[in-house]
């Protein structure tokens, strides 16, 4: 016996199929259950297959989604933008309603998980997520307080917002930092709050077209629209125009053109390598070509995974064109006098022109996601502040991505410079 039943107790559908003998150890088709989806409003719809006059049975969450979801009065002055910029702020702050996506963003970090039991090769950044179900931003996105299957295309790939730097912000969706990364980032997918005399709702995911084969992204999307249009934010957190903009662009971590100010530490990673292929990490195989009393760097071990050590097989030399340190797993040590302030360069280029090689890094309270690195490469930025320093150590962590736009592989670092 099988039915869809909503949340309600409305059943949809039922149904009954002959009985018929079942073997052990393998799968069997016994037949098949079919639901129209209802017209109206999103649901949530259980499956229920069950074994007649028995109690064995087994349940399975579906979702139904209008193919036009339904647009709030007011909906057309809300403006949707992919970035937040002086005008936008502006608009905000004057009564004006806007929905923010922006699932691209340097200081932004994975928001994608698997089960870790399962597939331990991944590198989880996140163990699903924290939901206020109840908000009116997700009142015609029907979800429970936790993640389930409808999120899952919208997570992976994903990204997640770092709200280190805002405590008071609630998060209407939050991805919970992994244990396993060992940083205890507050991340989210989806925050609402008011800024002067309007309001703002920003997100992480790609709520962006094409929408057509994404029912869930659609009425996602459409939900937040609703609920700016609707007003009604009085519960949603206040903050100023610096914190808005903080939330989009973190001064703190981002891409650059090229290193700025008077360089303390310039290493050239595996400048002195002999030995082509990848090789373990010595310092005599990097080049130092300034090196400022106090300071200095290492890497160590963070975890073993499939028989390989890091920082083991991470000096890359292949001929002249690829000197680089190749970082997944393994966490570089810049020492400096305690209480330094200055920046972390870590140049991230791919001379083999691979293609799926996604720079990241984390640390200091926050991360850059340099993305695609081949030719010239891209810089990536880490603002080293007083009370980060306070050890004479500076921790930065390297992870390939697991999910990208499909697999990624482990990203090249070809120079560390550190200044003032």
């Amino acid at each position: 016996e099988w039915s869809f039943t909503t949340q309600k107790g409305r059943v949809l559908a039922k149904g009954q199929t002959p009985a018929m003998a079942v073997a052990q150890g393998g799968s069997t088709m016994v037949g098949v259950a079919a639901l129209t989806a209802p017209a109206g409003a999103a649901e949530q719809v259980t499956l229920e297959a069950r074994v007649a006059g028995t109690e064995i049975r087994n349940r399975w969450h579906v979702w139904t989604y209008p193919e036009t979801p339904a647009v709030a009065l007011g909906a057309e002055h809300v403006r949707v933008a992919d970035k937040v910029d002086e005008e936008i702020l502006d608009f905000v702050e004057k009564g004006g309603r806007a929905l923010v996506i922006t699932d691209r963003l340097d200081c932004q970090v994975p928001a994608y998980f698997t089960n870790p039991v399962w597939t331990p090769q991944n590198n989880i950044e996140t163990a699903g997520l924290l939901i206020q179900e109840t908000h009116g931003a997700l009142a015609e996105f029907p979800t429970a307080s936790h993640s389930d299957l409808q999120w899952h295309s919208l997570l992976r790939p994903g990204r997640a917002f770092i709200l280190n730097d805002l405590p008071q912000v609630k998060p209407v969706v939050q991805a919970i930092d992994s244990p396993s990364v060992m940083r205890n980032y507050r991340l989210a997918t989806v925050v609402a709050v008011r800024l002067g005399e309007g309001a703002l709702v920003a997100t992480s995911l790609n709520l962006r077209e094409p929408l057509e084969q994404r029912p869930e992204a659609r009425q996602l999307r459409q939900s937040l629209v609703n609920y700016l249009a609707r007003g009604g934010f009085g519960d949603d957190c206040m903050v100023t125009r610096k914190e808005a903009a903080g939330l989009f662009d973190n001064p703190r971590f981002g891409t650059v053109a090229e290193p700025k100010g008077k360089a303390l530490l310039d290493v050239l990673a595996a400048g002195n390598a002999k030995e082509e292929g990848f090789k373990m990490w010595k310092p005599e195989a990097d080049v130092v070509s300034h090196k400022q009393e106090g300071f200095g760097y290492r890497f160590e071990k963070t975890e073993t995974r499939w028989g390989v050590s890091p920082p083991g097989d991470m000096v890359v030399h292949i001929g002249e064109k690829v000197r680089a340190w190749s970082l997944n797993r393994c966490t570089l040590f810049v020492t400096c006098p305690k209480g330094f302030a200055g920046t972390v360069y870590l140049h991230f280029q791919d001379p083999e022109n691979n293609g799926k090689r996604d720079g990241y890094v984390y640390g200091l309270g926050g991360a850059v996601m340099a993305g695609d690195h081949t030719g010239v490469g891209k810089w990536a930025s880490l603002r080293v502040r007083p009370q980060d320093s306070l050890t004479g150590e500076i921790p930065l962590y390297f992870r390939k991505l697991a999910y990208g736009d499909g697999w990624s592989t482990t990203p090249f670092v070809t120079r560390l410079v550190v200044t003032d």
